[in-house]
């Protein structure tokens, strides 16, 4: 009998549709200059010479930006192999007297040059992790970090990450393709190296890797795009370019967003998408429209596997200006 009668007692549960009321949200991101720890995780495999020389060549377009504002920069660099033993996001000697980190624009140049020796599984987001934490950020890479600094992580790259934390075994690149469950979720490492910050906003990665072909990247011509790297570049409101073309304005840009001026912000709630409204407070105010031009020369555009609304053109901010970003958020159901 207590059998039969459990489904006629669901019934009403099943029936009944839960009443959520919406909240407002309203986001505000201002334009704060400031300085920045940036650590290169570079790709040290057998095919990246040419393009670890030509970042070498192009990355003062970078530090410059801090120097147009007066900021100070200070940048490690590690490598994306962690199966070396003195690998696994040791930072590598780059200054004066064997020092790991440097605010000089010439010992970073040459210390992009990291050599092609490494493994062929690029473990990037994971290389990054170690090398931002202890043991390691308390013993070899001590010094590195500043409280009052953004942290910022650039990967440089031709191929996908394959951060698997030791579930994989071998050295063979079909591993990473074969075995993809078996890597540390994106969203995993998002949320980690956001933690190291007191502000999430205060923590961004962007990515110089090979994209492939997208609406929004021809691509470089590789086989294999960084997939992975580009979805943290978007969950931690950072950017992407691809390694090759113009580096030179592509950096540039990237440190203009490094020290404050995003194109990409991140919202702190799930949004109803139909409710986004975005507007721009200070020199140049006012609403800001939704980007509906194929080439998304100006205005906004959300980005709902990121959660992060991407500004474009002259909806960017600049220096004096804010972001605020006001939506609908949790679910109104009508009731039974």
């Amino acid at each position: 009998m207590r059998g039969s009668l459990l489904p006629l007692l669901l019934l009403p549960l099943l029936a009944c549709e839960i009443d959520v009321e919406a909240t407002t949200v309203k986001d505000t991101f201002p334009v704060e200059l400031a300085d920045a720890d940036l650590l290169f995780v570079v790709d040290d495999s057998n095919s990246m010479a040419e393009a670890q020389a030509a970042v070498s060549a192009a990355v003062g377009s970078l530090t410059s930006t801090f120097a147009d504002q007066g900021l100070v920069w200070r940048a490690a660099v590690t490598t994306t192999d962690v199966s070396a033993a003195d690998g696994r996001g040791r930072f590598l000697p780059i200054g004066t007297g064997g020092a790991v980190w440097t605010e000089d624009a010439a010992q970073l140049a040459a210390g992009l040059v990291v050599g092609v020796e490494g493994s062929n599984l690029e473990r990037g987001l994971e290389a990054a992790w170690y090398g931002l934490t202890p043991p390691l950020a308390t013993h070899d890479n001590e010094g590195f970090r500043r409280p009052e600094a953004r942290l910022v992580v650039v990967v440089i790259s031709d191929e996908d990450d394959c951060s698997d934390e030791g579930a994989l075994a071998g050295e063979e690149p079909s591993i990473c393709t074969t075995n993809i469950n078996e890597l540390v979720d994106v969203d995993e490492y998002a949320t980690r190296f956001r933690g190291l910050v007191d502000d999430r906003s205060d923590f961004g990665l962007w990515a110089l890797v090979e994209t492939g072909v997208t609406p929004e990247f021809e691509g470089c011509g590789g086989p294999t795009p960084g997939s992975r790297y580009m979805t943290a570049a978007r969950a931690t409101a950072g950017d992407i370019a691809p390694l090759c073309g113009d580096l030179a304005a592509s950096l540039s840009a990237f440190g203009v967003q490094m020290r404050g001026e995003r194109a990409t912000v991140s919202l702190s709630r799930t949004p109803d998408e139909t409710t986004l409204e975005v507007e721009k407070i200070g020199l140049d105010g006012g609403v800001v429209p939704l980007s509906e031009d194929i080439e998304r020369a100006d205005g906004w555009t959300f980005d709902g596997s990121a959660n992060t609304i991407r500004l474009w053109g002259t909806a960017r901010p600049v220096p004096g200006e804010s972001i605020v970003v006001t939506y609908e958020t949790g679910i109104v159901r009508d009731g039974p």
